[in-house]
Parts: C-alpha cells; structure tokens; sequence
C-alpha cells in the first residue's frame, strides 16, 4: 500500500474552468514509489445554477416578481393605514380557519414591516373563510380562498 500526503490549490479561470496545481512526497516506500509528485489539472467545471436571480434585491426572486427591475415594497407617503387581511378555505373548524387567517396576515404584515413600511401604517385582520371568492366545494376553489390581500383604510388629505 503507497501512502502519499500532497497538497493542492484550486483557481477558477474565468466562470467555467478550474486550474489545480499540486504537491507532495510518498511516505512509504515500495517499487516504483515516488519520492515526490506533482499533479497539475485543467477541468471544464461550470459553476451551479444558483437559480432566479433578484435583480431589485427587493427579496422577490425574478421569476415571480411583477417588477424585476424595481425595488419594493416602498412606504407610500400618502398612505395612512392599510389593512393586511388573511383569508382561509371553509375546510376544518371555523375557530381553526380564523386563526390560522389572523396568522397569515400577521406574517405578510411582519414582512413588510421588515422591508421597511412603518409599522403604525399596518394592521392585521382574519377573516377566515367568511368572504370566499370562489366555491369551497372544488380543490381549486379553496386554493383562490386561501390568501392574503390589502385594503387602503385612510389616505392624507
């Protein structure tokens, strides 16, 4: 058995090849065992796909963002509240559906607070599944009930 300790260094040329260079010395000697060994390597080795890219570095990856190239959320000036209001399908118990509703629009309120709207601007509302958009009785339906949305409560004058 060759035992052999080597040392290595890595450097990416360009975006898609790698260039190593390496060496060491055997530690056990046998028949046809060097006493040292240099490697040197050139590989096409692209790198990975890190996936959509957020242009605005708004948070929002570019393959859902409406507005790739624009930044947001912004805090609106002339806007004094705004109500974040969950919603649920009609599926399991009503007390279940409301709070899981008041936690919805509580996280998508937390989230804009974090982007940088003022937090006296936003309140927070379940409502459950009392104001369906679409019939509860398909799958489909229930996916459209289960959202959150926004409504302007007061504007500046």
């Amino acid at each position: 058995m060759n035992r052999e300790g080597l040392l290595s260094a890595r450097y990416r040329l360009l975006d898609d090849f790698v260039a190593a260079a390496g060496g060491g010395m055997g530690f056990s000697n046998g028949v046809d065992t060097p006493r040292t060994r240099v490697i040197a390597s050139f590989a096409y080795a692209p790198r990975p796909s890190k996936g959509p890219g957020d242009t605005d570095a708004d948070g929002v990856t570019d393959d859902i963002d409406a507005c790739p190239k624009v930044a947001g959320p912004k805090d609106p000036p002339e806007i004094e509240q705004i109500e974040v209001h969950g919603h649920a399908d009609a599926k399991g118990k009503l007390f279940f559906n409301m709070r899981l509703s008041e936690a919805r629009a509580e996280s998508v309120r937390q989230w804009l607070i974090k982007k940088g709207i003022a937090e006296t601007k936003l309140v927070s509302k379940g409502y459950g599944p009392l104001k369906p958009i679409a019939p509860n009785y398909t799958a489909a339906g229930r996916e459209e009930n289960r959202r959150v949305g926004f409504k302007i409560l007061k504007r500046k004058k």
